[in-house]
């Protein structure tokens, strides 16, 4: 990690030495827990059949797949103890695979006449390889990861991730306890159990019938099995959809969590065309079911530390993330001004509404900057130019709140808007820029942890810690 000093006012704070690692981490993750799901209903009936090797494979898989599930995110990767084991079971199922494909390839008789087995051990081999070397690169990923220290700031991100985290827990609730006081997320729940049910019954019904099809020729594959893939598929994205139904069902209101926890809460502002909705998505139904959101990453770190809360949608979109509490459109400006006042932290999602500006304006007049973290979006999936544009209007819309305010001059330092992912502002007019190349949400969340350990410590500017440590 590197700090460009910009002018004496503005720092630039980059963390791609960090982010780069956790490329591998992010990208076996979900390709393990989308793996296990998708293949659980076939080998589960294989292995009560009596085939054991494929009960091994389903059990070390859903291993992995569990501890991937845990530490979807920076904070867990860092922190979970199991993350290690879980490669290594990884990589010795991954290896002992590739070597049983291969001696199966290379006594393999009859390819001429029947090629399909050997098709089907080579494509086992290429599989099972790839992920292997994909286990091994993220595998060094985590060692270099909990070794790099941040620089300026002389701490790993995992010393950092536990500063951040609360000496006394809070208290946990019991998951299944929540979910049968709530019987909108239990009957959601209970509909995707029946369709995940539909969808291994479908896996464990047409393959053989497709394996069958394909060795006579792959013409042979009828409209029926066509369709059965097809259904198959419609299935698992339902079944995603309505486990995040579930989800979103048992989110808390403001109320609640303010009620229960007195500890100052953690304001969460945005603009509402911004959030995250939970829909239907064929294509990435299995990513969104436990990596939702940005949001919902932040709520997952900051209810650890007191609430984390916002203003619900007047269209009460069905989300997941921070507690919402449903205001009125008379009383709902009187409210943030007050939650402004009580939080300890003001996480600010930077948009482009007018009520994005007032709320960014009442900040700076009320003197709350000092508290204040404001995240870029998400530019992922954009064309360059549209997100270079997006960038660019949201900065405007930031520079234009701060005209007049101590940090004016400072915030508009010549930068590069589209590498921006956090903001947040010192004393005397100065401002950190934490900047990333990479566009992945694990940037995202590592500038918000970087910000909020900052601000805690009284650290902006950054010089000022860098001279301590």
């Amino acid at each position: 990690m590197t700090i460009d000093k910009t002018s004496p006012m503005l720092h630039q704070l980059h963390i791609d030495q960090i982010a780069r690692p956790l490329r591998f981490i992010s990208f076996l993750g979900p390709l393990v827990i989308i793996y296990w799901l998708q293949s659980f209903g076939s080998g589960t009936v294989e292995a009560l059949t009596g085939n054991f090797v494929v009960l091994a494979v389903i059990l070390a898989l859903g291993f992995t797949a569990w501890v991937c599930w845990r530490t979807v995110d920076v904070i867990s990767v860092v922190t979970d103890p199991l993350m290690h084991i879980a490669y290594r079971v990884l990589g010795a199922l991954c290896l002992i695979l590739v070597l049983v494909f291969g001696a199966l390839m290379a006594f393999s008789d009859d390819i001429a006449k029947d090629p399909l087995p050997f098709l089907q051990q080579l494509a086992g081999f290429i599989e099972y390889l790839f992920v292997g070397i994909i286990t091994v690169l993220a595998a060094r990923s985590l060692k270099r990861l909990r070794r790099t220290k941040i620089d300026k700031i002389g701490i790993t991100l995992e010393e950092l991730v536990r500063a951040l985290r609360p000496t006394t827990p809070a208290k946990q609730t019991l998951w299944f306890s929540t979910v049968l006081k709530s019987p909108g997320a239990l009957r959601f729940i209970v509909i995707a159990v029946i369709l995940f049910g539909i969808y291994s019954g479908i896996n464990i019904y047409a393959n053989p019938l497709i394996e069958k099809a394909s060795r006579i020729s792959p013409e042979s594959r009828s409209d029926v099995l066509n369709s059965l893939s097809t259904l198959s598929t419609i299935c698992f994205a339902v079944t995603c959809y309505f486990l995040l139904r579930a989800r979103a069902k048992l989110q808390p209101t403001a109320e609640s969590v303010l009620s229960m926890d007195r500890r100052a809460p953690v304001l969460f502002l945005r603009s509402f065309v911004d959030d995250q909705r939970v829909q239907f998505d064929k294509d990435e139904g299995g990513r969104t079911l436990f990596d939702f959101s940005l949001e919902a990453r932040l709520a997952a770190h900051f209810f650890e530390t007191g609430p984390f809360i916002a203003v619900d949608s007047p269209k009460h979109t069905a989300t997941i993330g921070a507690a919402r509490a449903s205001l009125h459109e008379t009383e709902w400006q009187g409210k943030v001004v007050e939650w402004m006042g009580a939080a300890r932290l003001i996480v600010l999602r930077a948009g482009s509404t007018q009520w994005v500006r007032w709320e960014m304006r009442q900040i700076v007049e009320r003197g709350y900057t000092q508290k204040l973290i404001i995240l870029m979006p998400e530019l992922y999936g954009q064309k360059p130019r549209l997100r270079s544009d997006l960038a660019r209007k949201r900065l405007e819309i930031i520079r234009e709140t701060f005209s007049g305010s101590p940090w004016e001059a400072s915030i508009n330092e010549p930068c590069v808007p589209e590498k921006i992912r956090s903001l947040m502002f010192g004393p005397d007019g100065q401002v950190t820029e934490i900047c990333a190349g990479s566009r992945s949400r694990d940037c995202y969340q590592l500038a918000a942890l970087i910000s909020e350990y900052l601000i805690c410590k009284e650290a902006a500017p950054i010089t000022a810690l860098s001279s301590a440590a």
